[in-house]
């Protein structure tokens, strides 16, 4: 045994038992008191020697032992075996406490072998339970979750840490702790990200496959980002236990790992990316100053790499003469723990150069642990301080004058006057010296002088053109540029202002300026094509408009010959053409098919020849003109004017042509047959409208009117109406028009009339009929139930109940708007088809007006009728055309006494379809208006995304331009919708690749006014209606569709037009390459004042720029 024990013997008739005992059990009892004082003085004096207290049960004195004891139990933690002497009973006295034992002195060999036995199970049980209770605490101490697993993966044990989780987590002991399989929770979780490769890893460390399992996860709850890490490893020794699972809260660390990441990259960012030369140096022990790393600008600008100086002192870099010199700055920064500048002048592997350094102290617990260096290479600076000096002396040409800013700013003092000054001002120095600048300055430039004062200051200069003053008073106009040359001692702004008089450029600019806006002026009048060619037809110029047509780049053509592109046919005639240039006036025309990137088209071209001073062709100038569509109209005129020959040789009726300009009718011919026909000659009407007008019935002179007004969007009509001849009979004329060109806003008309007069009595029944069915939807109209008094024929005692549905469609017109007429139409059919489903075979049912829908229900009542208007609504709710749900606004009443006005039923009836329709219509059209939105969306997933960003910006912006909630919810809808319009534009637009040509161009246009349209059809949208009207005006005022201008422009129409240009910049189109995100904030910057709100661009700018 390695035990050592003491024994307190109370009682001298027992003190010869227990030294008797003593000497038995050699090595193991350490010694034996009368005492427990004395006992308690040798623990006291070898403590961690005695393992075990063996104590009488009483004192000689009758004391009781016990209370001795456990004082010494308790200070020591040592365990007590009470010896029972038999003297007194011992329990009768004791109240033992857990762990304690009683046993009897040995009387013999056998019961001390006993005797040693228990003390020894005793002591070691001790020690187990010691070390049981030791680790619990030191587990129970960690913040790790603990858990021990048996072979199946059953928890056998957990800490408080694991169970305090549990709870946090809603989970008690019972269902996370103790006895629950945690394999088999893993394997629940099998969905949860990287269980599957935990549940794994840990049956890898209970199978004894690893000693070690790590895994790193997130566990976020709903209010705080945690990552935990998992540690296994088998369980040690002998037993049911077979691993040890550990999860430790590392969010701290992770955080950390993070913001530490964050600073790194933005530490590297500045350092490489900073427009300033850096260097860093380390202070290591003994305050050694080593370089540690040059950013990229600094390399470049030394000519000398980090690894070549990485760790290196700078005497170790340079050299000892220059390598002391530059030691010495930098032990002045690290002993005044300042920061300090200096200029100095180098020898570097790139050459002597001039540096202006700055040196900060990096200092971490009172202690310079880095210094950070800054240079700026002030050579050039240097050598330009030199040329200024001979240069302000030597020219005459060039004012040079030095000036000191007054105080507030509004004017300077000038303290250096030049020869040049001298010359070109009238004044000598000595009567400038001291004098107000202002003197020389034009009222109106000296308002100037504080904002010009406030650029010097921060360090930029300022140039412009301005009018000067002479000393003759003469003003002048002069280049003026002011650049900052530093401050006094006392603080005083110097300036440096060059001075040229450009009166003569000015003289020049001018005539130059009308010369290039006559010429700009033709050349943007039109998109001709031109090119320029050698003698041997290759070219050595084309412009954009050539490349576009054939969609070659400018590198592809030049250098190429024209002639490959020219067709085989028309080749021969186009050289043949050229031969002309050879001889005066030097000019050639000619018309020719070449192969573009829309196939072959008509191109014309008008070639000059460009001479040399020997009358030579160095060069051939073409300018040329798609024709196609030209030729096509040619060729088509020609077809046309052949056919009307023939038709006017073998017709009687009468042919007319017409055109109208700006809107006004001009007739510009009739054939002689009018004369058979009306007996008017033909100059009777040309150039007569007015006259031409009387003679059609008053009574039909809407139609003709109607007529001529729909030439704009309609290409053929067919009409009927009276016209009157000479001697005042009215004849019924059969009216054809076909529209043949609409170009240059002329519209070109050619028709005929026939005598009718016959025909229409024939079919005037067959005629009547037509007028009385709607051609659209199959049902008779409001004139059929009129003239024919459907209503009163139906009215009868015998249908009584009679029952009125009117029905009209909600939206109709915002569809039309939107999607077009032929939507609508489909839309009006599919209402209609509702209503035919479900109504009763012996309804009566009418077309009433535009949107309206009249439905009389014979014999039907107030129960039925209901019926039948839910069965109207069951079909609308199932109803769609492309994705826009049928709604109408329904309202119906019933006749029950045969005394009531039937115009008192449709009243009642009408009213509460009004009633419904208001009720319906704001819901109907919000979900037409969410339509569309769907609708641009599917068009493009680039619109959709276009939206989102757009919003995100729209929202940080206009908190940062201090808008409140209610206008920020604004804006967001605005970003959302700015762009609805475009659903009435074709697809084959919106993606078309490369630029819209006029036409289509003219058709984006109109995407505003209708984007104002369909949102103005809806209260929820219509708040932004305006602002989507405005949202491409300019400025400037050269915007569309209105040319606002200014604050004329909704301020969020300002705001969105910026995030929309910017955004459409910075991302891919079917028609423009993005640009990146720095070039896109130049262009606003560039923009601001002509296209942009120049205060909000500022602000856009400065957002995306992280100030």
């Amino acid at each position: 045994m390695d035990q050592n024990i003491v024994i307190i013997a109370a009682k001298k008739n027992i003190e010869e038992k227990i030294e008797s005992l003593v000497l038995q059990m050699d090595n193991i009892i350490e010694a034996s008191f009368s005492s427990a004082e004395q006992a308690a003085a040798y623990i006291l004096a070898n403590p961690g020697k005695v393992d075990l207290i063996i104590l009488s049960s009483f004192y000689e004195d009758g004391i009781f032992s016990y209370q001795i004891a456990e004082k010494i139990k308790s200070k020591y933690e040592l365990p007590i075996i009470f010896l029972n002497d038999g003297a007194q009973s011992f329990n009768s006295k004791a109240k033992l406490k857990n762990g304690d034992l009683v046993l009897s002195l040995p009387e013999n060999k056998t019961e001390l072998e006993i005797f040693k036995y228990n003390i020894k199970k005793f002591i070691n049980n001790f020690k187990i339970k010691q070390q049981c209770q030791l680790k619990q605490y030191s587990l129970d101490s960690l913040s790790a979750h603990i858990a021990v697993l048996d072979q199946k993966g059953v928890i056998k044990y957990t800490n408080k840490a694991w169970d305090d989780f549990g709870r946090e987590n809603g989970l008690e002991p019972a269902q996370s702790g103790v006895g629950i399989n945690y394999l088999e929770l893993l394997e629940k979780a099998a969905e949860a990200e990287n269980s599957s490769d935990i549940l794994a890893g840990l049956k890898s460390v209970i199978n004894q496959e690893k000693d070690l399992f790590t895994f790193e996860y997130p566990c976020h709850s709903l209010f705080e980002e945690r990552w935990f890490k998992l540690r296994a490893t088998p369980f040690k020794g002998k037993g049911a236990f077979a691993a040890v699972v550990a999860h430790e809260n590392i969010t701290q660390r992770k955080l950390a790992e993070k913001e530490l990441e964050v600073l790194n990259k933005e530490y590297e960012n500045i350092f490489e990316n900073v427009q300033n030369s850096i260097f860093l140096l380390n202070v290591e022990t003994g305050e050694k100053i080593t370089y540690q790393r040059l950013n990229s600008l600094e390399e470049n600008l030394t000519g000398i790499k980090t690894g070549a100086i990485k760790g290196k002192t700078p005497v170790e870099a340079f050299g000892e003469d220059l390598g002391s010199k530059i030691e010495k700055r930098y032990r002045k920064c690290l002993r005044k723990k300042e920061s300090i500048e200096y200029e100095e002048k180098i020898e570097l592997p790139g050459g002597l150069r001039y540096w202006l350094t700055k040196l900060n102290p990096i200092i971490i617990d009172g202690k310079v642990e880095k210094i950070v260096g800054t240079s700026l290479d002030i050579t050039e600076s240097k050598q330009k301080e030199a040329k200024l000096e001979a240069i302000f002396k030597a020219s005459q040409n060039i004012s040079f004058i030095i000036t000191e800013a007054t105080d507030d700013k509004r004017d300077s003092v000038i303290r250096e006057f030049s020869p040049g000054a001298e010359n070109i001002f009238g004044y000598s120095r000595e009567e400038m010296i001291d004098s107000s600048v202002s003197k020389l300055h034009s009222r109106e430039e000296t308002r100037q002088f504080p904002n010009m004062h406030a650029l010097i200051e921060d360090g930029k200069s300022w140039s412009d053109e301005v009018v000067l003053v002479r000393k003759n008073g003469e003003r002048f106009p002069a280049l003026f540029t002011v650049f900052p040359l530093g401050d006094y001692a006392d603080k005083k702004l110097l300036t440096l202002g060059v001075t040229v008089d450009i009166s003569e450029r000015k003289e020049v600019e001018e005539k130059l300026k009308k010369s290039k806006k006559l010429y700009q002026g033709l050349i943007e009048s039109q998109n001709d094509l031109i090119v320029r060619v050698d003698s041997e037809n290759r070219f050595n110029y084309v412009n954009d408009a050539y490349c576009e047509l054939f969609g070659k780049n400018r590198k592809e053509l030049i250098g190429s010959k024209f002639t490959p592109l020219v067709h085989e046919d028309d080749l021969e005639s186009t050289l043949e053409a050229m031969k002309d240039l050879n001889k005066p006036p030097y000019r050639a025309y000619m018309e020719q098919r070449a192969m573009t990137v829309d196939g072959w088209r008509w191109i014309s071209w008008e070639d000059n020849a460009i001479l040399n001073e020997m009358g030579e062709i160095t060069e051939i100038q073409g300018v040329g003109r798609d024709i196609t569509e030209l030729k096509e109209t040619e060729k088509a005129l020609k077809e046309s004017q052949r056919k009307l020959e023939q038709l006017i040789a073998q017709t009687t009726a009468v042919i007319y042509s017409y055109q109208i300009v700006d809107g006004e009718l001009e007739i510009t011919y009739l054939n002689e047959n009018v004369e058979n026909i009306l007996g008017f000659k033909p100059e009777d009407f040309i150039g007569e409208e007015e006259f031409h007008l009387s003679c059609v019935h008053p009574e039909d002179r809407e139609i003709l009117k109607e007529k001529i007004e729909k030439t704009t969007i309609k290409d053929i009509s067919i009409d009927e109406y009276r016209f009157k001849d000479k001697q005042g009979n009215y004849y019924w004329l059969y009216d054809q028009q076909k529209v043949i060109s609409r170009k240059g806003g002329v519209i070109k008309v050619i028709g005929s009339w026939l005598d009718y007069t016959a025909e229409h009595e024939k079919h005037k029944e067959k005629i009547d009929k037509l007028l009385y069915k709607d051609v659209l939807t199959g049902l008779n109209n409001r004139k059929y139930f009129e003239e024919n008094e459907i209503i009163k024929v139906i009215d009868q005692k015998n249908n009584l109940p009679l029952s009125v549905i009117k029905a009209d469609i909600n939206g109709l017109k915002l569809i039309n708007d939107s999607y077009g007429d032929e939507l609508g139409d489909q839309y009006l059919i599919k209402a209609t088809q509702i209503l035919e489903e479900s109504v009763p075979e012996q309804a009566v049912m009418a077309r009433w007006g535009g949107d309206e829908f009249l439905i009389l229900l014979p014999k039907t009542d107030k129960v039925e009728v209901q019926a039948i208007m839910n069965e109207i609504r069951t079909k609308m709710d199932r109803s769609f055309i492309k994705d826009i749900p049928i709604s109408m606004g329904l309202g119906t009443a019933t006749k029950f006494d045969i005394g009531q006005e039937m115009e008192t039923v449709l009243t009642e009836a009408d009213d509460l379809m009004y009633q419904n329709k208001l009720l319906e219509k704001r819901s109907a059209k919000s979900k037409i208006v969410e339509s569309i939105i769907n609708a641009l969306a599917a068009k493009s997933d680039e619109t959709k995304d276009h939206a989102v960003r757009m919003s995100k910006n729209a929202r940080e912006l206009g908190r940062r331009l201090g808008l409140d909630n209610s206008e920020l919810d604004k804006l967001s809808l605005l970003a959302k919708l700015h762009d609805i319009g475009k659903t009435t534009i074709s697809e084959e637009i919106l993606t078309k690749p490369g630029k819209l040509n006029q036409k289509e161009w003219e058709i984006m246009k109109t995407h505003p006014k209708m984007g104002f349209k369909i949102a103005s059809a809806s209260s929820e949208f219509a708040v932004v209606a305006e602002e989507i009207l405005s949202h491409h005006e300019r400025w400037d005022g050269s915007g569309y569709p209105r040319g606002l201008k200014g604050e004329e422009i909704p301020y969020l129409a300002r705001i969105i037009s910026i995030i929309d240009a910017y955004d459409v910049m910075t991302n891919e189109r079917p028609y423009t390459k993005a640009i990146n995100e720095i070039d896109a904030l130049a262009e606003v910057k560039r923009c601001a004042g002509s296209q942009f709100d120049p205060q909000i661009a500022e602000e856009f700018i400065a957002m995306l720029s992280g100030e």
